[in-house]
């Protein structure tokens, strides 16, 4: 779990044996924590392949920055999948916008993540500081104070922060887009759309 979800490093089921290889670090953005818990503020881990050793690191950058570092061995590619809050966060490797560099092909952005094709060689990507959840208030139904409602990946899914939302299942506060089924986390609970 903490080598494939946290660090990220997964293999392509297209195309076996780390030729081509998946990099999806998920950073620790929860914003209610168990007691005696303390957010991850970092992971890093490898992985030996028949290609050479595959790296994947990264770090927080106060509460929605991130700072991520991959080795991607000679004679093989990989897609990296990084979080960000929006299509347009300036991402840059080595201080160099991203869509610059050479080895690095912008994909686009799907799924909460800016998707990059990269080519053989060692990356140092850096954010603006607006990776993952944004911590904008979101209005509670008949003012009760605001709430936050997020999806499993950390992604703040509220589509309006400024006007009142309708209950979800549970008496929730909050709107999701298109009320797309799932299961989403408001104030430490979890609900189920169905």
């Amino acid at each position: 779990w903490m080598y494939r979800y946290m660090a990220g490093i997964s293999f392509d089921e297209e195309q076996p044996g780390f030729h081509h290889f998946l990099l999806q670090p998920h950073p620790d953005r929860r914003t209610t924590l168990p007691a005696g818990q303390e957010l991850i503020t970092r992971a890093r881990a490898t992985h030996q392949s028949d290609y050479g050793l595959i790296e994947s690191a990264w770090s927080a950058i106060g509460e929605t920055g991130l700072d991520y570092t991959c080795t991607v061995p000679a004679n093989s590619t990989a897609t990296l999948r990084l979080p960000a809050a929006s299509a347009d966060l300036l991402v840059t490797i080595d201080g160099q916008p991203a869509a610059s560099v050479e080895g690095v092909t912008v994909v686009g952005y799907e799924d909460g993540c800016l998707v990059y094709e990269l080519g053989s060689g060692s990356y140092h990507f850096s954010t603006d500081g607006t990776t993952g959840i944004s911590l904008t208030p979101v209005p509670s139904p008949k003012g009760e104070g605001s709430r936050y409602v997020y999806d499993l990946q950390g992604r703040k899914v509220a589509d309006n922060p400024s006007s009142p939302l309708p209950s979800l299942q549970g008496g929730v506060g909050g709107r999701l887009p298109s009320s797309k089924k799932g299961i989403y986390i408001t104030d430490g609970k979890k609900i189920a759309i169905k």
